[in-house]
């Protein structure tokens, strides 16, 4: 299952302070706490929830009419004010770079693509000042999975499959170059970043992002 998630934001310089919280979000994690959490399960939930977290704090402290709802109406985490009134929404998509590689040709795109489609389900929420951000998170390991770790480490499988023909940084230099295009096709300017996740059971992990602006 590929969660999604919405961010609904108001009022505020939200493309500095989405920013602001991607560059320290490690920092809000223990140490290897985010490499241990990345490699058993999708990284979209621990980031999204931390993310809302640090916004209500920092929302509150600038204006404490606004707040930061968990799974509001359809939708997993917004801020709105007390009309209910909704003037940002911001995507989340977790995935592998190995999936966006050639040996796993049928994942490349997926994630990017769910931006989109998600984009044109979320058109109806918005208003006319409403403004469309995105985050995109890739899960990247440093060495395939032993044997010993199959199943404890989830998506084992594609994860292995990348490395049959590739090193490390092979696999994500293919997969930015596949994510980039995508978005230069559609016209999207993309910022790219790239999370210290730590280490766990000697496997090198690190999450890469990028970051959008949508428009309709």
């Amino acid at each position: 299952m590929y969660l999604s998630t919405l961010f609904y934001l108001q009022d505020m310089n939200y493309t500095a302070l989405l920013k602001d919280e991607l560059a320290s979000l490690a920092t809000y994690f223990n140490a290897n706490e985010l490499a241990y959490l990345a490699l058993t399960a999708k990284i979209e939930q621990p980031l999204r929830e931390k993310i809302a977290y640090r916004l209500q704090q920092r929302i509150t402290a600038e204006n404490p009419d606004l707040y930061c709802a968990r799974e509001w109406h359809d939708t997993d985490i917004a801020l709105i004010d007390k009309e209910g009134n909704v003037n940002r929404i911001v995507l989340i998509k977790s995935g592998y770079t190995a999936d966006e590689t050639n040996m796993n040709a049928s994942m490349v795109g997926f994630y990017p693509k769910k931006i989109i489609d998600d984009l044109r389900k979320t058109a109806e929420l918005g208003g006319n000042e409403t403004k469309y951000f995105a985050l995109l998170f890739y899960t990247h390991i440093d060495k395939p999975v032993p044997a010993h770790l199959k199943k404890i480490v989830k998506h084992d499988n594609s994860l292995n499959r990348a490395f049959k023909q590739q090193n490390a940084a092979q696999i994500i230099e293919e997969a930015q170059g596949y994510i980039n295009h995508f978005f230069e096709q559609h016209r999207i300017t993309t910022e790219q970043g790239c999370i210290e996740a730590g280490q766990c059971w000697d496997i090198e992990v690190k999450i890469y992002y990028w970051f959008m602006e949508l428009s309709l």
